[in-house]
């Protein structure tokens, strides 16, 4: 029997804006509330929102 080892496929990530991440869901978001999605649009918005909001902030020096 063949097996494959599942992380064999993974690639290593690459560092993305928090900006790029958020863009990136809200357009996922519309294109699943288009397709009548309207749970997984809701999921993707709330997940495109915890993006920017949640990110350590440095102190003002």
């Amino acid at each position: 029997m063949l097996s494959i080892n599942p992380t064999s496929y993974l690639v290593s990530a690459m560092p993305v804006s928090p900006l790029t991440l958020s863009h990136q869901l809200l357009m996922l978001a519309e294109q699943a509330d288009q397709a009548g999605l309207g749970r997984s649009a809701r999921s993707l918005l709330k997940l495109a929102h915890t993006v920017c909001t949640d990110r350590p902030r440095l102190p003002i020096a």
